[in-house]
């Protein structure tokens, strides 16, 4: 059973309240074909900003693109600041259904 490398990220976006539902359809819309598993999705809103976290699991042969797609969003329109920091990386086996993963 082939091995693949996964790196969790912290993404954090602040952006406008009008902006919410593009900037959290962009993220999705863009991502659902990617090797990219979204963990704790969340929305907070604060005075006139919402910020939208997520971890994302990113297999390392779809980082380049899901590296492409976070630089896209911090040219939207109404994003104030976006954060995108890796957590931890760890091993997964394809087909691993109880979760039970290798922390590097």
């Amino acid at each position: 059973m082939p091995v693949n490398k996964v790196s969790r990220y912290f993404l954090s976006i602040v952006c406008s309240e009008e902006k919410e539902l593009i900037i959290k359809n962009m993220l999705l819309q863009k991502l659902k074909n990617l090797q990219v598993v979204i963990n704790n999705f969340s929305t907070t809103k604060s005075e006139d900003q919402i910020k939208v976290e997520a971890h994302l699991d990113i297999e390392v042969n779809s980082f380049d693109n899901v590296e492409n797609i976070i630089n896209r969003l911090c040219l939207e329109p109404g994003v104030n600041s976006l954060d995108f920091n890796k957590v931890s990386s760890y091993s997964a086996a394809d087909g691993d259904e109880d979760n039970d993963y290798e922390v590097q």
